[in-house]
């Protein structure tokens, strides 16, 4: 969604298209809201993982696994690589939810 920022139409296109994926409450509000959001990993590093990367990627995949049910067994790294990815999950899911509820609250688009 990040190079169709400002462009409403095109970012609806590809919430239709891809309705089985999540999308940020926050952008569906404002077809801009990448731009400045805390939560934009083009625009803090922190998000975007650095050197730990690699391990994030794999901690989603794993999480992904489970969710459909392909990865039944969990050995102790995948368990707290799950866990903590789950979490941070939540969290993302939280703070988009909290920063909409914030910006209806406030008037502000």
């Amino acid at each position: 969604m990040y190079p169709l920022l400002g462009d409403r139409e095109k970012q609806n296109e590809v919430r239709e298209k891809h309705r089985d994926v999540r999308h940020c409450p926050i952008l569906a509000n404002d077809p801009s809201g990448c731009i400045g959001c805390e939560n934009n990993p083009y625009e803090n590093e922190e998000l975007a993982g650095g050197e730990y990367l690699p391990i994030i990627h794999e901690a989603y995949r794993l999480h992904d696994l489970v969710e459909l049910g392909l990865l039944s067994q969990l050995g102790i790294v995948e368990t707290e690589l799950v866990r903590a990815v789950h979490q941070s999950i939540l969290i993302d899911r939280m703070k988009a939810q909290a920063a909409l509820i914030a910006q209806r609250l406030m008037g502000t688009k």
